[in-house]
């Protein structure tokens, strides 16, 4: 497979399958709810303040938005066809645009059935994740608060703080099998630990290979007030 590619696949794949994770296990987890809500459905009805601020998105801006991101993971592809160290640095308004703009007009199939205008706010190493879930009579916005950091190389440690649709808190331990589920699906292998009392994941994200026997390695991820760094390097297998 051509580095390149596998370049494009790595820096919109790590969005878009990092969100599909999170939003499938939030509305597998709705369903099973779903007999248990009708008296609380005030409480998932309501919309956390952070999307409704995030939501509405000047048509220009997202597009240039979302064509920013796109330029930086082709620039991506280009540095990952030589061996050496690598770095992306993408915004919380970039990813937002191209969640708005490029995911549901080319990439429709990486959302959920019933999710639809996936948003993200990004603060210093915390990310929170929103979307509109629909499931039978049953709709709301599903929201989840995760700190994630990476201590190892192809190593992503995600604890999650809080899942919630509307202002209706969703149990956290389900949520967290459900995770692990769909990470197992896309070949993560996934670790389960505790970190200040809170449920968190250690994943590890295999190794890609290139045709010529190179390894894509992810050396760490920063995460600070509206931006995701992520760096790496290309290196010959040994």
């Amino acid at each position: 497979m051509d580095v390149g590619l596998v370049a494009v696949d790595e820096g919109m794949g790590i969005v878009a399958r990092f969100l599909r994770l999170v939003l499938i296990a939030i509305i597998v987890l709705i369903f099973f709810l779903g007999s248990s809500l009708g008296v609380l459905w005030l409480l998932a009805s309501r919309t956390p303040e952070f999307y409704e601020k995030k939501l509405p998105i000047d048509p220009e801006v997202a597009k240039k938005a979302s064509d920013e991101f796109l330029q930086k993971t082709s620039l991506l592809a280009s540095d990952l066809k030589r061996e050496g160290t690598w770095y992306l640095k993408i915004t919380e308004e970039e990813i937002n645009g191209w969640l708005a703009v490029d995911l549901p007009k080319n990439h429709a199939q990486s959302l959920p059935r019933g999710v639809s205008d996936p948003r993200i706010e990004i603060n210093d190493e915390t990310v929170r994740v929103a979307a509109r879930v629909r499931h039978g009579i049953l709709s709301g916005v599903a929201h989840i608060e995760l700190q994630v950091y990476s201590t190892e190389t192809n190593t992503v440690t995600v604890v999650v703080r809080r899942a919630a649709l509307g202002s209706l808190p969703l149990p956290l331990q389900d949520l967290i099998e459900n995770l692990k589920k769909t990470a197992t699906q896309i070949q993560w292998d996934v670790r389960q630990m505790q970190s200040a009392g809170l449920p968190t994941l250690v994943i590890t994200i295999p190794k890609t290979l290139d045709e010529k026997g190179r390894e894509l390695e992810l050396t760490n991820i920063h995460i600070s007030e509206g931006q995701v760094e992520l760096s790496g390097k290309v290196k010959s297998r040994t």
